[in-house]
């Protein structure tokens, strides 16, 4: 089995195919690795930490309250990439009340991993890919967007970036954190296909055959606020709505025609 994983590794590196289709035969390995680690056959301290998310009273991140009115009464939020159990909490007992809305490409296969090993998180992960949450959700809906280890295991990474701020309320806030060059660390193995930077100051997409600046993609004026932890090799990436409802119409990734 493991000879046969990579081979079939060692295919999707070197044939040459759309990034959509390379990124469906990825998911293969993407699932594999869930089913193993909600088994407890995964690293310890991670299993340990993906079991503590199904606690009820799993608390809202206290790095994120400051991009979110704690004045509201409920506040709706996205985790774009959830897997089948969010890392989002929702417990914030002096707070708002939170709807976690998390979502995923894969979320039909998780339910049958779930299902499997008899587990139920509060927020069910709903089946949607990144690319396409305009089509699931109605525009400027949730009060914040948060994507962890996620958006560069996608097929299009800049159009999710445009169609999670096309769901953003007036002055809400996207929330994201990846580790650096993802695709060069994984020998761009199954979704490794998009690394992340931080290039001249600018955060950049790129990979073997391109490069992109995120910029470039989205509304003019734009505020894209990143932070490099170099200890942990993690970026960070805050982009507030600075545009209200009327976001104009975003130009395409030319590496995706």
């Amino acid at each position: 089995m493991l000879e046969l994983k990579r081979f079939l590794k060692d295919i999707l590196n070197k044939i040459f195919v759309g990034q959509e289709l390379r990124w469906k035969l990825g998911a293969y390995f993407e699932t594999r690795f869930w089913y193993l680690l909600l088994q407890g056959k995964g690293q310890k301290s991670f299993t340990d930490e993906l079991y503590g998310r199904l606690d009820p009273h799993f608390p809202f991140q206290e790095h994120l309250k400051k991009y979110v009115n704690q004045e509201s009464k409920k506040l709706k939020i996205l985790d774009v990439g959830a897997g089948p159990v969010s890392v989002l909490g929702s417990y914030w007992p002096d707070g708002p009340e939170i709807d976690i809305y998390p979502i995923d490409p894969l979320a039909d296969k998780y339910d049958l991993i779930l299902q499997k090993v008899k587990l139920n998180p509060k927020a069910r992960t709903i089946l949607c890919y990144g690319e396409k949450i305009t089509e699931k959700f109605p525009l400027s809906f949730f009060d914040l967007v948060h994507a962890r280890n996620s958006l560069d295991h996608s097929y299009d990474p800049i159009k999710c970036f445009q169609e999670m701020l096309a769901v953003l309320k007036e002055d809400g806030y996207i929330y994201t954190g990846h580790s650096r060059n993802e695709g060069e660390k994984e020998n761009y193995g199954g979704f490794h296909q998009w690394n992340f930077d931080i290039i001249d100051s600018n955060f950049c997409i790129w990979n073997k055959n391109s490069r992109y600046f995120l910029k470039d993609y989205l509304p003019s004026g734009s505020q894209i606020i990143t932070e490099f932890d170099q200890e942990s090799d993690w970026i960070t990436l805050v982009l507030p709505n600075l545009h209200c409802r009327k976001l104009p119409k975003l130009p395409l990734c030319p590496a995706m025609l």
